[in-house]
């Protein structure tokens, strides 16, 4: 599926041999050397060095010489202190806190515009890589080596701090404009993130619609940035098989002819309130007089509409579940639809 080939200005990189479809597994590897990750931030890196450096001494004569070919920038005549700082800008994230070096994986170059993710799997305890999008044969995979996602002069600065280069992929190469608009957008999904950091614990139980609200925003903004979020032609990543305004309308229709007060419910044909109303058979949330309200209902109050969507158990649990007991799962997406 790939190769470990030089690449112009990178060192070794892994080359795609042949077109990988999105979501392809690339690689799975076990952790060759693994430490604690606090220890690799300590200033004080001469306990560690000396850690990193008896485990390379512990490799064969194969996995020692491809760590030792690992690039980095931090050059040093010290052994122990180079292969310190090889572990420190090549190691990735393993399990229970600690860092580790797999020797394929710690080979991907940085893309801000990355074909490839990253991930350590806790199950099979092993680090995997998956195609974000299709990757074409001879085409260089890539993997976004920070955790949030920046707008560009960030990126470009911590880059050159902590792995010694300046990115150059297609994304920190836009124009001005155009550099100018992801960055934006990236910002507006960063803030959003803060918005539901902030609104975590009690927030989303007392205010799940508005919580909700952010992560539906969030997909739209990521579903605009790129073309990476697409699931096929004329299709995009979806939280909800409507759109949010559509959704809350829809909350607002079930809060006023579902639920009963003070013994009556509300007619969603006529408007009449009784304490004796005949339920939609088919979504289970909608009351009626009797067949002729029905007919109006579904003709001419969008009950034609509604009642499809709600025949997902799903989408229909969010307006029905308590909160204060709720216990069980809701799985996103609820639906993909066209754009």
């Amino acid at each position: 599926m790939y190769q470990i080939r030089d690449v112009p200005g990178k060192g070794r990189g892994l080359i795609a041999t042949h077109f990988i479809p999105r979501g392809t597994r690339i690689l799975s590897g076990k952790p060759t050397i693994t430490v604690p990750e606090q220890y690799v931030k300590l200033d004080e890196y001469k306990q560690i060095a000396a850690l990193i450096s008896e485990h390379v001494d512990t490799l064969n004569e194969s996995q020692r010489q491809e760590f030792l070919a690992l690039n980095t920038t931090h050059i040093s005549s010290d052994e122990a202190q180079r292969r310190f700082e090889i572990f420190r800008t090549r190691s990735l994230p393993a399990s229970d806190g600690h860092a580790a070096i797999f020797l394929h994986a710690c080979r991907i170059s940085h893309s801000c515009d990355n074909n490839a993710q990253k991930n350590w799997s806790e199950n099979i305890k092993r680090h995997t890589v998956h195609a974000r999008r299709d990757i074409e044969k001879g085409e260089e995979i890539t993997i976004y080596y920070m955790g949030v996602r920046r707008k560009r002069e960030i990126r470009r600065q911590h880059l050159q701090t902590h792995f010694g280069f300046i990115c150059s992929c297609g994304l920190c190469s836009l124009t001005p404009d155009l550099g100018r608009e992801s960055d934006t957008t990236l910002e507006q999904i960063l803030s959003l993130d803060n918005l539901l950091e902030q609104d975590d614990g009690y927030g989303a139980w007392f205010h799940p619609l508005r919580r909700l609200r952010y992560v539906d925003q969030q997909v739209r903004l990521y579903n605009e940035h790129g073309s990476d979020d697409a699931i096929g032609p004329g299709y995009r990543r979806s939280i909800f098989p409507v759109s949010l305004g559509s959704l809350m309308g829809l909350n607002d229709r079930i809060q006023q002819f579902s639920l009963e007060v003070e013994g009556t419910r509300m007619c969603h044909g006529c408007g009449a309130k009784a304490t004796s109303l005949k339920r939609c058979g088919k979504c289970l949330l909608f009351w009626y007089c009797g067949k002729d309200c029905q007919v109006a209902g579904w003709d001419n109050n969008s009950h034609k509409a509604d009642c499809k969507l709600l025949k997902d158990a799903d989408l229909r649990s969010l307006f029905t579940f308590d909160w204060e007991t709720f216990l069980d799962d809701i799985q996103f997406p609820l639906g993909v639809s066209k754009v």
